[in-house]
């Protein structure tokens, strides 16, 4: 799954807004918006949490787009 899927299927679950694609972390800036962060980092996509005042910090990093987008969508809609 790719991060537009992923996003769709976010959507569809009523869970949009939750996940944040962005090109590259910008300590101290950031959406207005807080959330899951996925970004492209050399080879490695990461996956964080952004708190929306500036503060990001990266929690898994994955080989492939895929693999951290199948994550995120497991974290987000696993049975609590």
């Amino acid at each position: 799954m790719k991060t537009e899927q992923l996003l769709d299927k976010l959507s569809k679950k009523g869970l949009d807004g939750h996940v944040l694609p962005v090109e590259r972390v910008q300590p101290g800036g950031g959406p207005d918006a807080n959330g899951i962060f996925l970004t492209q980092d050399g080879n490695n996509w990461v996956v964080g949490l952004y708190d929306g005042r500036g503060n990001w910090t990266p929690a898994e990093n994955f080989n492939s787009e895929e693999r951290a987008c199948q994550w995120i969508y497991g974290a987000l809609t696993a049975k609590r």
